[in-house]
Formats: structure tokens, sequence, C-alpha cells
């Protein structure tokens, strides 16, 4: 005759030896009471067949005391059934040890429920495989509290599958470590949502590495608010792809502090489009240093803005190349002031075009030094035009070269007026040229 479990009271459970507890039916398993489970000691538990295990019944599974939880072997706890790991209340589930956290299956894992999910203390988190870390879904995921999320070791980080990624909500992601942040692999980095990138904080930005620097794309980049772009150190801003750098839009490019403007690499400086280089500000351009400045290509300078062009230091028109001082249009030239004018060197000087030396206001061509003018080559005599000689002033016409005067009809012409002049009409030249000159200063300011 089978054993009545229900006629023994809760203190006699605990006389079963190993094979009477394994013998019990489906029918004795459901017969036993709250107080008789709370009775079994751990070596009755661990004597429970994995079939026995899986016939306990909803409420049977949570009488479970804390001092029993932690017996349940491998086999057994793989044997708990979806309605019994529901059954698990939020104390049962903080007193399972790490070990025991390892062995749940696919299945089990995904049955766990957002409040079960929240109770898992940080030493169970960690103790989960990196293969039940993929195991969680797209519901459970954004339970994950801020301690669970910091609780993530670096390989269960990538060990996260994209579409886990994109199921972290803002705040998980804010709440990223630094190791965890490092973690990340490129192409993680590459699938967070535009969501996920707003989200990310100043104080985190500077953690990203080389390789994640490399994988942020087109659209995560112009999602980058100014804060987040003001907040990149020097080293991650060389390390943004040339291709990369053509993605910045108009504000995050005036965001650039004097420090990320100066870390940019003669790669990256190549491929800004013209379009982009309007976009420095005047406080932005005298940062460039002038082993940037000759990289500007073609294209570049002849995007250069009057209000840029008038921006560069007196040191910086120094450093650019002959190459590049051919660059700029005819119009631009009228742009530069004086003291950029008195910067240039005899190679720039001797690199200007016909098409450019036409353009130079009068007001322009007083600013020329007599240092400067011997500079002018025999070629480039011939293409001063008469408005451009007229306001030559006597100091200057008394610097050109002999050579250079037999190149110009029209300048020996002006030189032998000038002789002419008495000291009365000199100083009314040079008085005019002066009022010439503050034309020109007032109108450098107006643009």
């Amino acid at each position: 005759m089978p054993i009545q479990i229900g006629w023994f009271i809760p203190i006699q459970i605990t006389s079963f030896l190993p094979l009477q507890i394994q013998s019990f039916t489906n029918q004795q398993i459901w017969a036993l009471t709250n107080e008789q489970i709370y009775w079994l000691i751990y070596i009755q538990i661990q004597t429970l067949t994995p079939q026995q295990i899986s016939v306990f019944t909803e409420k049977q599974i949570s009488y479970f005391a804390k001092e029993q939880i932690p017996f349940f072997n491998e086999k057994q706890i793989q044997t708990l059934t979806e309605t019994q790991i529901l059954s698990l209340t939020i104390e049962q589930i903080t007193w399972l040890t790490k070990e025991q956290i390892s062995w749940f299956t696919k299945k089990q894992t995904q049955t766990f429920t957002k409040e079960q999910i929240s109770a898992f203390t940080k030493e169970q988190i960690q103790a989960l495989t990196p293969q039940q870390i993929t195991y969680f879904n797209e519901k459970q995921i954004p339970r994950f509290t801020t301690e669970q999320i910091q609780a993530l070791t670096k390989v269960q980080i990538q060990t996260l599958t994209i579409q886990q990624i994109q199921t972290f909500t803002k705040e998980q992601i804010h709440w990223l470590i630094y190791l965890q942040i490092q973690a990340l692999t490129p192409t993680q980095i590459s699938v967070f949502t535009s969501k996920q990138v707003l989200a990310i904080a100043e104080e985190q930005i500077p953690y990203f590495n080389k390789k994640q620097i490399k994988a942020f794309t087109p659209t995560q980049i112009l999602t980058f608010t100014t804060k987040q772009i003001s907040a990149f150190i020097e080293q991650q801003i060389k390390e943004f792809t040339p291709t990369q750098i053509t993605y910045f839009n108009e504000k995050q490019i005036q965001t650039f502090t004097k420090t990320q403007i100066q870390a940019f690499t003669k790669e990256q400086i190549k491929e800004f489009t013209p379009t982009q280089i309007t976009y420095f500000n005047e406080k932005q351009i005298p940062w460039f240093t002038d082993w940037q400045i000759p990289y500007f290509n073609e294209k570049q300078i002849q995007a250069f803005t009057p209000t840029q062009i008038l921006t560069f230091t007196t040191k910086q028109i120094s450093v650019f190349i002959e190459q590049q001082i051919k660059e700029f249009t005819p119009t631009q030239i009228t742009y530069f002031n004086e003291k950029q004018i008195q910067t240039f060197t005899k190679t720039q000087i001797q690199a200007f075009t016909k098409e450019q030396i036409q353009e130079f206001t009068p007001a322009q061509i007083t600013y020329f030094n007599e240092k400067q003018i011997p500079w002018f080559t025999d070629w480039q005599i011939p293409y001063f035009n008469e408005k451009q000689i007229q306001a030559f002033t006597p100091t200057q016409i008394e610097s050109f070269t002999e050579e250079q005067i037999k190149n110009s009809t029209q300048l020996l012409l002006r030189k032998e007026e000038i002789k002419s002049f008495n000291s009365k009409e000199i100083n009314k030249y040079n008085l005019n040229n002066e009022t010439l000159s503050s034309e020109i200063k007032n109108n450098s300011r107006k643009l």
C-alpha cells in the first residue's frame, strides 16, 4: 500500500531515506504540504529525481525556503518547467547560488519575468555565462537595473547581440561604466540607434577607443550634440577617418575647440569639403597651426570667405605654400589686409598669377613695403594696371629695381613723373594714399 504522505506530521518527513524519497509517485509529491516541504533536508532535496521535480505544483515550488534552494543540483534546476520558473518568488530568485544561475537553459532564461530579472543580484548577473546573456530578449533587457547593467563583465558585454544592444534604454546606456564602454565591439558601437547615441553622457565620450571611434556611422556622427562633440579628447579626434570627417555639420564644426582643431591630421584636413570649410568661424580660423595650413587644397582655399581670410594671422599667412597662393581667386585677393600683405614672403609674392596681380586694389598696392617691391618678377611687372601704378607711393617707386622698371613703360613714366614732383606735391600724394588706405581698412572691418 502506498505511503499516505498527508498522514505524517512535518517533522517526520525528515526521517524518509533517499530511496524512499525517490519512490514517491506524482500523487505523493502533490500531497506534500507547505509545512512538509519546508522540512525536507538537503540530502532529500538532492535525492529528488528530475521527473519528480517537474511535477511540483506552482504553489509547492513557492514553498521552498532560503535554506533549501541552494541544494538543487544542475539536473534539477534544468528540469524546472516554465510554470515553475514563473512560480519562483522574488526572494527565491535572490537565494539561487551563482552556480545555479549558470545552469538555466535558454528557454528558462527567457521565461523570467521583468520583476524576477530585477531581483537578480550583482553577483548573480556576473554568474551568467556569455551564452546565457544572449538568451535575454528585447522585453527582458530593459528591465536590468543600474546595478545590474554595471555588473555586466567585459566578456558578457561583448557577447550581447545586435538586437540586444538596440534594446538598451537611454538610461541603461547612460549607466555604462568606462570599462563596459571600452568592452563594446566596433560592430556593437555601429548599431547604436540615434536615441542611444544621444544618451551617451559627456563623461562617457572620452572612453571610446580607436576602433570604436572608427566604427561610428554617418548617421551616428550627425546625431552627436555639440556638447558631445566638445567632449572628444585630442587623441580621439585624430582617430576619425578622413571619410568620417566629411559628415560633421555646421553646428558641430563650430563647436570644435582649439585643442581639437589642432589635433586634426593632414589626412583629415584634406578631406573637409569646401562647404565645411566655410563653417569654421573667425574665432577658430586662427587656431589652425603652421604645419596644418599647407594641407588645405585648391577647393578648400577657394572656399574661404572674406571674413575667414581677414581672420588669418600673419603667421598663418606666411606659411601658405607657393601652390596655395596661386589657388586664391582674384576676388579673394582683394580681401587681404595691410598686415597680411606685408607678411607675404618672396616666394609667395613671386607665386601671384597675372589675374591675382590685376585684382589688387589701389589701397592694397600701397601696403607692399619697400622690402617686398623688389620681389616682384620681371614677368609680373607688366600686369600692374594704370590705377595700381598710380597708387604706388614715391617710396615704393624708389624701391623698384632698374630691371623691373624696364619691364613696364607705365612704371617708367610714373617714376619720371614722381621725379618732377616738388615736396608739396609728394606730401599731397602721400596724404591721398593714406586716405585710400583708411578706406580699405574700414571696408575690411565691415567684411
